[in-house]
């Protein structure tokens, strides 16, 4: 079963940080729509390996893999294949954001020291959410922002959206130190409550910057922004968390 990047806001990514953020907290095997209530709108293509059969799989394209008969013997080998020219920043940040957090938090804030600053800004800022407001429904989608008739743009533009939606993540962990706090950040900022914190604060800084980063990565506006923020922290799926505890070594 392979799925477009377009999908990949329907499938609730792991968090970044965690050991399997490559891959989806849905089992496509048994969906839980009540959970996962955005995977409804999800489609993709089936399709049967034969014997001796390549299957050639677009780079950031989710795909579920099943043997068909059981027990049997099979053998399947992985080529990954990547152009060799350097990432453009915000696909750098998108990817390495916790593997090189002082770099990327000197890139947010200016400089270390402000991360834990800024930490305690928002311990005052950000109230603890009304139950009813982690019971709410998933939030609107983004808008369209390419001409759906044409396809490959539209793919192109979902790859470029995953990797902003990934910058915005990354830099809240980052920054706030955890998925948790990175979650409460983000919802506010996608319901528009930073405009409320004081103009001089870091934290409102911090949410400035990003949302200004996201419209130049989106090629956007305020509102794309928004949008693609309300799809990262949609569901509850940062805050208060969707992604079972991991309590062993994770392989594969």
């Amino acid at each position: 079963l392979l799925l477009r990047p377009s999908c990949s806001f329907m499938l609730f990514p792991y968090p970044i940080g965690h050991p399997m953020d490559n891959f989806s907290m849905v089992d496509l095997a048994q969906p839980d729509l009540h959970r996962f209530p955005a995977l409804a709108g999800a489609s993709g293509f089936e399709t049967t390996l034969q014997p001796g059969e390549v299957l050639w799989l677009p780079k950031y394209w989710w795909h579920y893999v099943v043997q068909l008969e059981s027990p049997s013997e099979n053998l399947m080998l992985n080529f990954w294949l990547a152009p060799s020219a350097a990432p453009q920043h915000f696909e750098w940040l998108s990817l390495q954001s916790i593997s090189c957090r002082r770099h990327v938090i000197r890139f947010w804030l200016g400089c270390t020291n402000e991360a834990k600053l800024l930490l305690e800004e928002l311990e005052r800022l950000l109230p603890m959410m009304a139950e009813e407001e982690l019971d709410a429904p998933a939030l609107v989608d983004a808008p369209a922002l390419v001409d759906e008739e044409d396809v490959a743009k539209i793919e192109s533009h979902s790859v470029r959206c995953l990797h902003a939606a990934r910058m915005a993540e990354g830099a809240a962990v980052a920054v706030c130190g955890s998925v948790a706090s990175a979650g409460r950040f983000l919802d506010a900022v996608a319901m528009q409550r930073d405009e409320a914190w004081p103009a001089e604060s870091r934290a409102r800084k911090f949410a400035v910057r990003l949302r200004e980063q996201l419209v130049d990565v989106l090629e956007g506006d305020s509102r794309d922004a928004t949008a693609l923020l309300r799809l990262v922290t949609r569901g509850g799926r940062l805050y208060p968390g969707l992604a079972p505890a991991i309590d062993e070594c994770v392989e594969g």
